[in-house]
């Protein structure tokens, strides 16, 4: 891809690739939103979509709401390698059903993050160590129907009792064994 920084060149490559360009090429528009989040995104049809590729420090949540410059939506599909990776004031994260897949270290050390939950219903991809070191982390909630998880990666949130709280749709495909369903009692 091409990853351009600013926004008239954005523009002006869009109109040259959109005259007969080959399509293999795709264009990234790279920008910061008014939160404070790093975004790589392209635009179709009036809409941008990106890849969330880095958080502000200082976050304590996370809604999915990224909104550029100019004032218009990005709608996130992605949560890059290591975007939220030591944003140790992180509490809690709602990925909307946009976002299908979760980078190497995504969440990595964010000490504070006490829950994640996804609103995808179809497809989820997990990277490996995407939720280690989250040591406060109390429940993780997916919503998908399918995962895939890089290296068969198993996060493990579990109590000291061994109660795993990483909550699954009864019937889904993919997860780790030690996910429980959302409608059952007990394991999957």
């Amino acid at each position: 891809p091409i990853m351009v920084a600013a926004e008239a060149g954005y523009r002006q490559i869009l109109i040259i690739l959109n005259t007969g360009a080959e399509k293999e090429i795709t264009l990234e528009l790279v920008g910061i939103s008014k939160e404070g989040y790093h975004y790589a995104g392209t635009e179709q049809d009036g809409i941008m979509t990106g890849e969330l590729i880095s958080a502000p420090s200082d976050v304590t949540a996370f809604d999915g709401a990224v909104t550029a410059e100019d004032g218009t939506e990005v709608q996130i599909t992605a949560i890059g390698d290591a975007a939220f990776a030591n944003c140790t004031g992180l509490q809690w994260v709602t990925l909307p059903e946009s976002v299908k897949s979760i980078g190497y270290q995504a969440f990595y050390n964010c000490t504070s993050l006490q829950g994640i939950l996804s609103r995808s219903t179809d497809t989820i991809s997990i990277g490996n160590q995407a939720l280690d070191g989250c040591t406060s982390i109390r429940f993780a909630a997916f919503n998908a129907m399918e995962c895939t998880t890089a290296e068969g990666y198993s996060p493990e949130i579990v109590d000291s009792y061994g109660t795993s709280y990483f909550y699954v749709p009864t019937n889904s495909e993919g997860y780790p064994d030690t996910a429980l369903s959302f409608t059952e009692r007990g394991r999957r």
